[in-house]
C-alpha cells in the first residue's frame, strides 16, 4: 500500500520505478513473463520490504499502535509513513509531488499492458483520485483505512486504526524521518543506488 515510499526509492528507470511500485500484485518467482526492468523493480520492491519491516524506527512505529491490530499495525505504519512522505515531500525531491505525481500516471498508462493483471483496474482510480498527492492529507489516510476495513469481516480490526496518526503523530513523525534516513543509506549501501534529493 506504501505506493508513495517504493516510487521514492526506486526512482530509476521509468518501468524499474513502475515494477517498484506494483510489486504487492506479483507473488512467486520473478521470470520471463516480465521485461527485465520490471522484473528489476519487482525484486527491488521485495527487498525493500524485507528491509523495512526489520528496521528498529519501523518497529518502534509499530509498537506505538494499539496491539489489537496485531498483524495489521505494519499496514498502518505503511499507510502513515506514506503521509508524511507526501507531506515533506519537497525535503527529499527535486520535482514537486504534483509534478512528479503526473510523471509517474503518464508512465502507469503508457506500461498498462506489461503490469500485473490484477493491478490494471487499479491504474483510473489512481490517477482520477491523484493517490499520491492526496496521500498528504490526513483525511486520505483514514478514508484508505476505513475502506481497507471494510472489504471484508476478516479485515475490521483494521478500523482500530483510524485514529493512530492524530494519536501519536508527533513520535510517528520522528520514527518516519529516522526510517527514510536508514532507508536512503540502505539503498545507497546495499544497492547501490542514490536516491533523489532536493536540488
Amino acid at each position: 500500500m506504501n505506493y508513495l515510499f517504493h516510487l521514492y526509492l526506486c526512482d530509476q528507470k521509468p518501468l524499474l520505478r513502475i515494477g517498484c511500485m506494483v510489486g504487492d500484485f506479483v507473488k512467486g518467482p520473478l521470470d520471463e513473463r516480465w521485461p527485465e526492468p520490471l522484473q528489476q523493480g519487482l525484486a527491488l520492491h521485495r527487498r525493500l520490504d524485507r528491509f523495512a519491516h526489520d528496521q528498529p524506527a519501523f518497529q518502534r512505529s509499530r509498537n506505538r499502535l494499539a496491539p489489537a491490530l496485531r498483524l495489521y499495525r505494519g499496514v498502518i505504519v505503511d499507510l502513515i509513513y506514506d503521509h508524511f512522505l507526501a507531506r515533506h515531500w519537497s525535503r527529499f525531491h527535486p520535482l514537486p509531488l504534483r509534478d512528479y505525481a503526473a510523471t509517474v500516471y503518464a508512465d502507469l498508462r503508457r506500461y498498462a499492458p506489461q503490469l500485473p493483471e490484477s493491478f490494471r483496474p487499479l491504474i483510473p482510480r489512481i490517477i482520477a483520485h491523484d493517490w499520491l498527492t492526496s496521500y498528504a492529507e490526513e483525511e486520505t489516510f483514514s478514508l484508505v483505512v476505513r475502506r481497507m476495513a471494510g472489504r471484508s469481516p476478516k479485515h475490521a480490526r483494521l478500523s482500530l486504526g483510524e485514529t493512530a496518526l492524530k494519536e501519536h503523530r508527533n513520535e510517528l513523525e520522528k520514527d518516519f524521518f529516522a526510517f527514510m534516513r536508514a532507508a536512503q543509506n540502505w539503498l545507497k549501501n546495499e544497492e547501490g543506488m542514490v536516491p533523489p534529493a532536493p536540488s
